[in-house]
């Protein structure tokens, strides 16, 4: 039986035994969002903090290594554009798919206090 989650234009199709679930570390994982290409990007707090796949689950690459502390939120906007919150140096981090930092948003290492 084929299980869809979602609503509207966010509709998901449940595929029992991905392949990528060998990629996910339960207790590291965050989040993972993906692009026009159909790219999966896999925000976590392992050693490789972005790790990207193809559809069927296959690594294609993984960057991010010494840019990001803690892996906190993903999102992906219309352009294709990654926006990383690292709630361990309290910044939001724009990022092409290959890696390119474009925007930090916020000072690295200090949280803002009101």
């Amino acid at each position: 039986m084929t299980v869809t989650l979602g609503s509207g234009e966010h509709r998901y199709r449940v595929v029992e035994n991905w392949r990528a679930a060998r990629w996910l570390e339960p207790d590291r994982c965050r989040l993972g969002a993906v692009d026009s290409k159909d790219r999966v990007y896999l925000f976590n707090r392992g050693a490789h903090p972005m790790v990207v796949l193809d559809r069927d689950g296959n690594f294609i690459t993984s960057w991010g290594e010494g840019l990001f502390s803690r892996a906190h939120g993903l999102h992906i906007d219309a352009d294709d554009n990654l926006y990383c919150t690292d709630d361990g140096d309290h910044t939001v981090r724009k990022c092409s798919t290959e890696g390119k930092m474009l925007l930090t948003i916020g000072i690295p290492n200090k949280p803002r206090r009101s």
